[in-house]
């Protein structure tokens, strides 16, 4: 899983992976964010969304 900015910049992002799961703690200032699957093709898709932090 990848998060970026606004504005297109990573904030930060898991290790690809396969089965079972990982753990990402980020500090993320108040504002909008999206997050995708990293794995080639998995955002293309559908695999992505919209944070917001307030």
């Amino acid at each position: 899983m990848t998060i970026a900015s606004s504005s297109g910049s990573v904030v930060g992002a898991t290790p690809t992976f396969r089965g079972g799961s990982k753990a990402l703690t980020l500090k993320l200032k108040p504002g909008t964010y999206r997050f995708y699957c990293s794995v080639p093709g998995h955002r293309t898709a559908g695999m992505e969304g919209t944070l917001t932090v307030k």
